[in-house]
């Protein structure tokens, strides 16, 4: 249903080691990398809670890992967005920036 807001899917379930991109897709101006998450309750937290500081690491690497391995996609924008599916419906546009994944505390150097 991407498609009805004019996205347009590139990709289904990439994979690298660093992990997994559930749908990578483009829009008039932007490569958008999807996490897709579902739950039937809150009880162990929003869907969208489950996307973590270390979800975003291993979702960046990967997205870095697709980009190298396919140089002629072209783009004028770069966004990690999520679908947050189950107890409500959310599309959270630009979740998170590359540039807002510091490390965790204790982890810096």
């Amino acid at each position: 249903m991407l498609w009805l807001f004019g996205v347009q899917i590139i990709g289904l379930n990439y994979q690298s080691r660093y992990g997994e991109i559930d749908i990578i897709g483009v829009d008039q101006s932007a490569l958008i990398f999807f996490e897709v998450k579902w739950r039937s309750g809150v009880r162990f937290g929003t869907p969208a809670a489950q996307v973590d500081w270390r979800k975003q690491q291993r979702l960046l690497k990967t997205a870095e890992h697709f980009l190298q391995a396919k140089p002629f996609i072209t783009y004028q924008d770069l966004r990690f967005d999520v679908l947050a599916l189950g107890h409500e419906n959310r599309w959270i546009k630009s979740a998170f920036y590359k540039e807002d994944l510091i490390p965790e505390p204790g982890l810096a150097r």
